[in-house]
């Protein structure tokens, strides 16, 4: 420890804090214990808190934290994020950072309750919009109320919303006859406002994704959707700032009467943020927002200095930049405070500096010097270390056990972090053996007063830390099980989302309608019948035919997938041709089913060989996957071990995108396959894909006694006889190649499980050697996209289907 620190507990930092009479700095903390300190202070302080941080990927990393440490207990925790474009080049920032920064400053203006605030230097230093632009501009609207929908289009126009088909992302609306659907920044949904005649008749929230309802609401709160809010009355004042300012830089008078014309005809349109002193009079910083009582704190300062530091030189080079090119900007001390004035402001609200090693003070004046204290909290690399070495030997989880054993003899509550729930099973299953029986607790608020307790619980953070003054030693899966890297989850959208948004569709695209064949998409278009507007497809025919489509009839259309080198032919509207082509495809259809049944038919009579369950091994093999599985992935795996325990043979199609977590079922179906005594066989279309599933596979089983060897042309002519000497022997456990694999010359000596990667991209004659394979074997086919024949044969149960949507 430092000589110049003293040693500080939780309680007597509360009452440092509330005396506010000199700088502190707090050293010794490891990254999420920072997250807990803070939720401890301010449940104790019962004051609002903000919290400046160097970068958008540190705060969005501390946010996870407090987040997983405030628990169940009411916190309300804020972000203001930076833009991350910078000013000058008029771009825009992207919806859902602008719908955040203004929910976050309406927060600050209307909540009196106390909130913890989260943001970064660069938006700390940028000049906002005033906060009584924004509380002018909130529009209350409530059930049974009256409603004047013209006035609140023309005010959200000149806020920043835009006029959209369909509303997907913050800052859209539309209106559709007495229907209204907005995207406030105020709600994680969008709106759907019903009105009869001028009387609000409902508000509800639905899904932008399904546009299915989510829950009713009596009331709604409409806020600006940009920070740049124009008001009708002072356009002709901004108007002339502009002309005063492009004069000043001698700009070229065609380039400001186009943006004057944007202003008038678009109101705000993208970029205009970089003019926003020349729309207020007066700009206000986030100090503005934020109440007196507030509690500042900084992490890692010459972190917080370096990144202003670099942000003022970017921002520098691109004034200098758009000048050159003549485009009309301000000045950037303008748009931004300098760091001299940030920390000047900052010095005098007496902040908390939060550090993790500390540093002498330059400040030779005793009132801007800090007081030093230390905590004494550590990190979990020793035993992150220990499990890494025991990983080689038997009881792997032996350090683990040890670790928490040692922490309750020393009247310390360990807390395992989970990424799920399934997971946090599967470690109490591991951790059984040795006696370790860890509670499941729902959040870390559920965490007991007793001293020396083992709990586990799903949530995220970023590292664990041991904190013996806190009686608290917290450990994360990703810790325990060395993973280095996270994949954020992808969510789908259902096939009838896709239809209803029609994103990917542009004007002339071919489109099929289920009765009328292939025709031409024209447009959105707009007609009147009998007094009431609505929006249809219009859908270009052979010989000039039209037909108009309403759009809640869109699931009767998709787009045309074609075939490469055939030139589709556009479809006569009332013509034989497409009930031609529909009866042809019926007829072919009913002759392949009649062949499959068949081959399928046999192979369900045939006896195959039933895997005995391994499930504690399994949990040990799964509990070594570096992501989350989804819902649709662990129902896949399931399937698939079910399957493999029955007499009958396996033929089991996995269907799901790339990315979606195909590649983890054939894994743990392997490893079921092998330590059953069976070899596994992978087949794939490519070189490149037998090399990479031949890495993972490699990486995966590198623990246990499996050995997994590829076969295909990066492979020499000894290596590949080799490798088939050994295949026959059985010394091989898991083979993954191209077609080479289905070759004469490979032979095995007890195949129990063949992997098929993209089976739709061989060829015939493969796929007829392939049946010679299959017969008395597990089957297990990955793709992608299905053929319609695979498809068709697993929509009628003559093969079995997984889908990963998710």
């Amino acid at each position: 420890m430092n000589p110049n620190q003293e040693k500080i507990s939780l309680e007597t930092l509360v009452s440092k804090i509330s005396e506010r009479k000199q700088i502190l700095e707090c050293t010794g903390l490891e990254e999420s214990a920072k997250a807990y300190l803070i939720v401890k202070l301010f449940l104790k302080c019962k004051c609002p808190i903000f919290l400046l941080t160097p970068s958008q990927k540190y705060a969005e990393r501390l946010l996870e934290d407090l987040k997983f440490f405030a628990g169940n207990d009411e916190i309300s925790l804020l972000y203001f994020p930076p833009y991350n474009i910078l000013p000058f080049k008029f771009l825009s920032y992207h919806n859902e950072t602008a719908a955040r920064r203004i929910c976050t400053l309406y927060n600050l203006i209307e909540n009196d309750a106390p909130s913890i605030v989260v943001t970064t230097v660069e938006a700390m230093l940028q000049r906002i919009i005033p906060r009584k632009e924004i509380s002018n501009f909130a529009e209350l609207i409530m059930v049974n109320e009256e409603f004047e929908r013209d006035d609140l289009v023309e005010k959200m126009v000149f806020g920043g919303y835009e006029q959209t088909a369909i509303v997907e992302e913050p800052g859209d609306f539309s209106i559709r006859g007495g229907i209204m659907d907005v995207f406030s920044p105020m709600y994680p949904d969008p709106l759907r406002i019903e009105l009869f005649g001028d009387m609000v008749d409902s508000i509800r929230s639905f899904s932008a994704a399904s546009q299915r309802k989510i829950k009713n609401l009596k009331e709604a709160i409409i806020l600006p959707a940009r920070e740049t809010v124009l008001i009708k009355e002072r356009i002709p004042l901004i108007i002339s700032r502009i002309r005063q300012r492009a004069s000043e830089l001698d700009i070229p008078v065609s380039e400001v009467r186009k943006i004057i014309s944007r202003i008038k005809n678009e109101g705000v349109f993208p970029g205009v943020e970089s003019l926003i002193p020349l729309i207020y009079s007066a700009l206000d910083t986030l100090f503005d927002y934020l109440p007196e009582s507030t509690v500042f704190f900084q992490t890692e300062p010459e972190e917080i200095e370096k990144a202003a530091v670099e942000l003022q030189t970017r921002t520098a080079g691109n004034f200098a930049h758009a000048l050159s090119e003549n485009r009309l900007c301000v000045e950037p001390e303008s748009l931004y405070l300098k760091f001299e004035e940030l920390n000047r402001i900052l010095l005098k609200k007496t902040p908390v500096t939060l550090k993790m090693l500390p540093l002498i003070s330059k400040e030779k004046d005793d009132t801007q010097r800090p007081r030093q204290y230390a905590f004494s909290t550590s990190d979990n690399s020793a035993v992150g270390l220990q499990l890494k070495t025991q990983a080689e030997k038997e009881n792997l989880f032996l350090p683990l056990a040890q670790w928490v054993s040692h922490n309750k003899q020393s009247g310390l509550n360990t807390l395992i972090v989970s990424r799920s729930k399934p997971q946090a099973g599967r470690l109490i299953s591991l951790l059984a053996p040795y006696n370790i029986k860890p509670e499941k607790i729902d959040d870390f608020s559920d965490i007991a007063k007793n001293k020396g307790l083992e709990f586990i619980c799903q949530g995220r953070i970023s590292s664990g830390f041991v904190w013996p003054d806190e009686s608290l030693a917290v450990i994360t899966e990703n810790e325990i099980f060395d993973i280095k890297h996270r994949r954020r989850l992808k969510k789908k959208q259902s096939a009838h989302a896709k239809l209803l948004s029609f994103e990917d569709l542009k004007k002339e695209d071919l489109i099929v309608h289920v009765e009328h064949g292939i025709g031409r998409y024209e447009g959105l278009t707009k007609l009147t019948i009998n007094g009431s507007t609505n929006d249809f497809l219009l859908i270009m025919y052979k010989d000039s035919d039209k037909l108009y489509l309403p759009v809640d009839r869109m699931n009767m259309v998709q787009k045309y997938m074609g075939v490469d080198g055939i030139e589709p032919v556009l479809d006569k509207m009332g013509g034989k041709s497409w009930a031609r082509v529909k009866d042809s495809v019926k007829r072919t259809a009913e002759k392949i089913a009649g062949e499959l049944l068949k081959i399928y038919a046999a192979r369900k009579v045939e006896t195959g060989f039933a895997f005995e369950a391994i499930d504690r091994s399994l949990n040990d093999f799964e509990a070594g996957f570096s992501y989350e599985e989804t819902q649709d992935q662990l129902d896949a795996i399931d399937d698939v071990i079910s399957d493999m325990q029955k007499k009958t043979p396996m033929d089991r199609l996995i269907c799901g995108d790339v990315g979606y977590g195909k590649t983890e079922v054939a894994l743990r179906a392997s490893f079921m396959s092998v330590f059953n005594g069976k070899q596994v066989a992978m087949l794939v279309p490519t070189t490149v894909l037998a090399q990479q599933h031949f890495e993972t596979f490699s990486l995966r089983f590198e623990k246990y006694p499996v050995n997994v060897e590829c076969l295909s042309r990066f492979r020499s002519q000894k290596e590949q006889r080799a490798i088939l000497k050994d295949l026959k022997e059985g010394k091989i456990d898991i083979i993954i190649g191209t077609h080479r694999l289905i070759s004469k010359d490979v032979r095995f000596k007890d195949l129990g499980l063949l992997v098929l990667d993209e089976e739709q991209r061989f060829g015939v004659k493969h796929k007829e050697k392939l049946k010679k394979i299959r017969h008395n074997v597990d089957v297990l086919a990955l793709t992608a996209t299905p053929i319609p024949r695979t498809l068709h044969m697993s929509l009628m149960g003559i093969r079995d289907i997984s889908v990963i949507s998710t």
